[in-house]
């Protein structure tokens, strides 16, 4: 193996690299988006039955106010 083979293995070896540390990266993303979601949607249910409650009491003022 001459010193121009060697070269192109060495730089072939540091693409593959690079590309193992982008998906790497990419899969940190994804892992930290998905943790932010599974966080978020456990919150959606507190907040629409929180707008709800809300809602009927502000209905049920306005029928006892003009009753």
């Amino acid at each position: 193996m001459n010193i121009s083979e060697q070269e192109t293995k060495r730089a072939e070896l540091r693409k593959i690299e690079a590309e193992i540390a982008k998906i790497i990266a990419d899969a940190h993303k994804i892992n930290a988006e998905s943790v932010k979601i599974a966080q978020e949607s456990r919150w959606y249910p507190m907040i629409a039955a929180t707008g709800l409650v809300t809602a009927i009491a502000a209905v049920l003022a306005l029928i006892f106010k003009f009753a």
